[in-house]
């Protein structure tokens, strides 16, 4: 899962990286600068532009993160249901078994020491 997550952070920064040559990823990143450029006097068009960069960067990362949390998840519940499935089966296959040891019984088609290793109180 690890490996995945390193693919889509590195996916995602080329992503970010190609965006930023478009038009509008040009506009985003010079709106953003000169936000910075507004709230810390001082601060060079360089340092604004880096910010604005790093800003986009950690966005985009935190949004990977998120995605990959929920299919972690998605994952984790996926396999509880498996399992879930997994031991319902059992426990149907376990109330066949009693049904089919109680008719034997009943019509007394085998001796009852043929029988005498089934757990006739396991399915209560």
């Amino acid at each position: 899962f690890n490996e995945f997550l390193e693919r889509s952070l590195e996916e995602g920064r080329r992503k970010l990286k190609l965006f930023e040559e478009t038009p509008e990823g040009r506009e985003y990143l010079a709106t953003r600068a000169r936000s910075y450029l507004e709230l810390n006097r001082g601060m060079n068009d360089s340092a604004a532009l880096a910010e604005a960069r790093s800003d986009l960067s950690r966005a985009s990362e935190a949004k990977l993160h998120t995605h990959a949390a929920q299919l972690r998840q998605q994952r984790v519940q996926k396999d509880a249901q498996q399992i879930q499935l997994a031991r319902l089966k059992v426990a149907w296959e376990l109330i066949q078994l009693q049904r089919r040891y109680s008719q034997l019984l009943d019509k007394q088609l085998l001796p009852r020491s043929m029988l005498a290793g089934f757990d006739a109180s396991l399915v209560e």
